[in-house]
């Protein structure tokens, strides 16, 4: 009985080793697939702006989950904070009804995203300009769902003010 304790001595401490490398593999694989995510959901945004710019009104709707809102916050003459929303058809209206003769570009400043599961929030503060002068700035925030393994935007929060705008790209 003796000369065995050393080979189940052995053996557990192999099967404890294995449980260890086993955990170290799932948490890298978990570890991978959250910096996959949160590159996709970048990706999304990314894809969705090019999109605007072209004013392509069905890429536009792919991204999107049906029950998308969208809310833009803004400063009144009397300096309060108001709250429009705004419905995500009359949106994609407005873009292709954009003149051809207009050009407008919305430049990206910086992108943050957090992803946990299946919700995921992409914020990009961003400068406006239309035919090349600059209209506005602010923030957008992007909240996204995963669906069948796939990221959708379901809301979409900005906000503008003119003035003070930062118009250079931070890396």
């Amino acid at each position: 009985m003796r000369k065995l304790i050393p080979v189940f001595i052995f053996l557990f401490s192999g099967i404890l080793i294995a449980q260890e490398r086993t955990q170290m593999l799932k948490d890298s694989i978990a570890m991978v697939q959250h910096e996959m995510d949160k590159d996709a959901a970048v990706k999304l945004v990314e894809d969705f702006f090019v999109a605007f710019h072209q004013k392509d009104t069905l890429k536009l709707r792919k991204f999107t989950h049906p029950n998308i809102e969208m809310r833009s916050i803004a400063i009144d003459t009397s300096g309060n904070s108001t709250i429009k929303a705004e419905e995500y058809a009359g949106f994609l209206n407005n873009i292709a009804t954009i003149p051809n003769s207009t050009r407008f570009e919305e430049r990206l400043n910086s992108i943050a995203v957090y992803v946990n599961d299946e919700l995921g929030n992409v914020l990009t503060p961003y400068t406006f300009f239309i035919n090349g002068r600059l209209s506005h700035c602010g923030v957008n925030s992007f909240q996204l769902l995963k669906v069948d393994e796939e990221w959708k935007i379901i809301n979409i929060v900005d906000t503008r003010k003119k003035g003070d705008c930062e118009t250079e790209k931070k890396s």
